[in-house]
C-alpha cells in the first residue's frame, strides 16, 4: 500500500502507476481519516514481485506520483 493525497485528477481501482518501466495496477482504493475534514487516500497495489519495487518505493516520500487510467477504445 502506498499513501498520500490526491492533487489533482480522480484515481479508481484499475488505473495504473508508474514506479518503475512496467505499470503497476491498482486494485483498490482506500479512504483514510487522519483528523476531521482532514483524509489520506490509500492505493492497494497489485505487486507481483516486490523486491522490484521496494527502492522505488523508498524515494517516493513527499513526491508526487503519476497515476494513468486505463480507457477502452470501442
Amino acid at each position: 500500500m502506498i499513501t498520500g493525497q490526491i492533487i489533482r485528477g480522480q484515481i479508481a481501482s484499475g488505473d495504473f502507476v508508474c514506479l518503475t518501466d512496467e505499470p503497476i495496477k491498482i486494485k483498490s482504493v482506500e479512504i483514510g481519516d487522519k483528523r476531521p475534514n482532514d483524509f489520506f487516500i490509500g492505493l492497494i497495489l497489485e505487486i507481483k514481485d516486490q523486491s522490484n519495487v521496494s527502492p522505488f518505493l523508498n524515494k517516493l516520500k513527499g513526491r508526487n506520483l503519476l497515476v494513468l487510467t486505463a480507457t477502452t477504445v470501442n
